[in-house]
């Protein structure tokens, strides 16, 4: 039997900005250049759902549910 751990990290809204600036992407953030990744919407502080690390690059997903389904789906083929 294959033993999966997963984890879980929280980002408080008031520590986004440096938390992107720590990765690199508040720039493209504030410019609307950073989109969700399975509609292509920019991510906004109104939409942000989720930040994911995917092979050593950030992916964002907007608080559209379908956006979440899709992400719940992929994630369970073992995206």
């Amino acid at each position: 039997m294959e033993s999966r751990i997963k984890t879980l990290d929280l980002l408080h809204y008031s520590d986004l900005e440096q938390f992107l600036k720590n990765i690199k992407k508040y720039n493209d953030f504030k410019e609307g250049k950073i989109l969700c990744k399975f509609c292509n919407e920019p991510i906004t502080l109104d939409n942000i759902c989720a930040i994911l690390l995917r092979k050593d690059d950030f992916i964002f997903l907007c608080n559209k549910e379908s956006c979440y389904t899709n992400y719940l789906q992929i994630q369970s083929e073992n995206w």
